[in-house]
């Protein structure tokens, strides 16, 4: 599990690159209508987090938050990518931590719940 957890943490890092290049459509955060919280939650970076959201229609979207040792104290802390390597804006971020807020009601458990709070900190 945790190799696979690795393996998602890098290939989000490493897809904002080529993600980057394109000219992306604005994202809605509000539409996601449940929290996954049993899959890969702590990257092994000491501090990053990822958090699984479902919609309506069942798709899954992957959000990282990048709180690792190495880059602590630069620009680079804190900041949330989706599962395709695009980095939210401010705005953006602050949308879907609202909105995860909101799903945290919804969580099937104390675990879940406590996730969240640790993710829009």
């Amino acid at each position: 599990m945790l190799k696979h957890c690795i393996a998602i943490a890098v290939a989000v890092l490493l897809s904002q690159t080529a993600y980057s290049q394109t000219k992306p459509r604005t994202a809605m955060y509000t539409d996601y209508t449940a929290i996954v919280a049993d899959k890969c939650d702590i990257a092994a970076d000491g501090g990053s987090m990822m958090l699984t959201v479902r919609n309506a229609a069942g798709k899954e979207t992957v959000f990282f938050i990048n709180r690792g040792f190495d880059v602590k104290n630069t620009p680079k802390y804190n900041q949330v990518r989706d599962d395709k390597g695009r980095k939210l804006s401010d705005s953006e971020k602050q949308q879907l931590f609202a909105h995860l807020k909101t799903l945290k009601t919804r969580c099937r458990n104390k675990d879940c719940a406590e996730f969240v709070d640790l993710f829009v900190r």
